[in-house]
């Protein structure tokens, strides 16, 4: 139960405050979060889930959508078999009210089946793909590894363009070129 307002104005004359601070507060977060952005799931951490068990479980918790891994070694969905499943797995989470957000791939350009994958993506309704990381092994050159994954990425653009696929990437921690600065 939240306190009703219909915007943050409304929110700051609410005489409630005086006697309930922390709910106020706590109402007025969740209440501009599910106005302004969709609460999403990263599922990596129920991937041993059936789908359809996962789907309701990640609604029940109160998010909006998911973000799925379909990658290696990922749980619910390969690269391998997601022409199979993935549309099953959009279904089944629309079902739940819940939408399939991005997917969480492996893919950092350079795989052979890249055009199968990103269309497997688009005919599910897929709108943004997760790339994977680009890990730097020690002693490895960064600037020839940026060097290389810069020629990858731009060689994929046009792919992506084709399905009308947005591609994101993940800050990562460690010894990637993605690395933010706090590492």
């Amino acid at each position: 139960e939240g306190t009703g307002f219909e915007n943050r104005r409304a929110a700051l004359s609410y005489r409630g405050f005086e006697s309930h601070p922390h709910r106020f507060l706590i109402d007025c977060v969740k209440q501009d979060i599910a106005f302004m952005y969709p609460l999403i799931a990263f599922a990596k951490w129920c991937r041993s889930m059936p789908l359809h068990e996962m789907a309701p479980y990640i609604k029940s918790l109160g998010f909006d959508g998911v973000d799925l891994p379909v990658r290696p070694n990922a749980g619910a969905i390969t690269p391998q078999d997601a022409p199979q499943k993935l549309p099953e797995a959009a279904r089944i989470f629309a079902d739940q009210g819940l939408t399939l957000h991005h997917v969480v791939s492996g893919i950092t350009g350079s795989e052979d089946d890249l055009p199968q994958q990103l269309a497997t993506f688009a005919e599910a309704g897929v709108q943004t793909i997760r790339l994977g990381g680009w890990h730097v092994p020690p002693g490895e050159d960064p600037r020839k590894r940026l060097e290389d994954v810069r020629r990858d990425v731009a060689q994929m653009q046009p792919l992506l363009e084709k399905y009308r696929l947005n591609a994101a990437i993940q800050n990562h921690s460690g010894n990637y070129l993605e690395s933010n600065v706090s590492g």
